[in-house]
């Protein structure tokens, strides 16, 4: 028997979801560059200044 499938008929299982928003939260950093490069590398985004 086949199980249903959680996913819609234009989803790729192979479609890793990221991150587009915080949502208005906001973080203070003496490494602006560094948090950036976090942000892209674990959550997938793309911070701008």
């Amino acid at each position: 028997m086949n199980e249903p499938q959680n996913e819609t008929p234009n989803q790729s299982s192979t479609v890793t979801p990221k991150v587009t928003g915080i949502g208005g939260i906001f973080f203070f950093s003496y490494n602006p560059k560094e948090t950036r490069e976090w942000y892209a590398h674990n959550l997938g985004m793309e911070v701008n200044d």
